[in-house]
């Protein structure tokens, strides 16, 4: 733009109450001239003619390179790093989509933040406390209510008194539900605090679903739970 000058909110007043179309609209834009290009037609022309000398180079490129096939040879006892000792390494389940847990669990980062910390007095945190849950009685259920419903009611964890709502997820697709409620029980040091993990499965999500339990339901059932472990 070579004489810029901002549009100023005076001027968007003047133009409101014209009832124009779109298509009247339309019709103004049909009428405004723009500029030609058409002096730039000659340049593809002398861009074109240095290629042709060039095509000459990638020749005297290409024999040199082909000497290179000789060095690859000694890449191979490279195939002995992608052995898949490394991959061992795998999470400590690989039972359920750690991928999808992972993504899905970004719904949840507003709250419980990414490190599963929580925000202190205003949104509970998962770090350990998740896993705590899940070593209850029942509270592997219990989990599974409070996604799909949510749970609403007074709440203390790790000594820190907790008043809100959580909603329920009951949106998710009974494989995002189960991976995200996995994703939290073995991240941020939860895997170590329970003995036995086995990984919640979708097909637990679907029996658990069509109970028509509200959040003050499960808060009700929270409170049921042994949570001294």
């Amino acid at each position: 733009i070579d004489d810029f000058d901002a549009i100023r909110a005076e001027e968007i007043a003047s133009e409101r109450g014209k009832g124009l179309s779109a298509s009247d609209v339309h019709a103004l834009r049909n009428e405004l001239v723009f500029q030609d290009d058409t002096d730039t037609a000659d340049e593809p022309e002398v861009v074109a003619e240095p290629e042709e000398p060039e095509a000459e180079e990638p020749e005297v490129v290409a024999e040199p390179e082909a000497e290179e096939p000789a060095e690859p040879a000694e890449p191979e006892p490279a195939a002995e790093e992608p052995a898949e000792p490394e991959a061992a390494e795998a999470p400590a389940d690989p039972s359920f989509d750690t991928e999808l847990g992972a993504t899905t669990y970004s719904n949840c980062i507003g709250c419980h933040q990414a490190t599963g910390a929580g925000i202190p007095g205003a949104f509970p945190p998962l770090e350990g406390h998740a896993a705590r849950l899940y070593n209850a009685e029942g509270g592997r259920a219990y989990l599974i209510d409070m996604m799909l419903y949510g749970v609403q009611g007074q709440i203390m964890v790790n000594g820190t008194s907790y008043n809100g709502v959580m909603p329920g997820w009951s949106q998710l697709s009974d494989e995002a539900v189960a991976a995200v409620l996995n994703h939290t029980l073995v991240e941020w040091g939860n895997d170590e605090l329970i003995d036995d993990f086995d990984a919640i499965g979708a097909e637990e999500i679907a029996s658990e679903r069509g109970k028509g339990l509200s959040a003050s339901d499960v808060h009700r059932l929270r409170g049921e739970l042994d949570l001294s472990r």
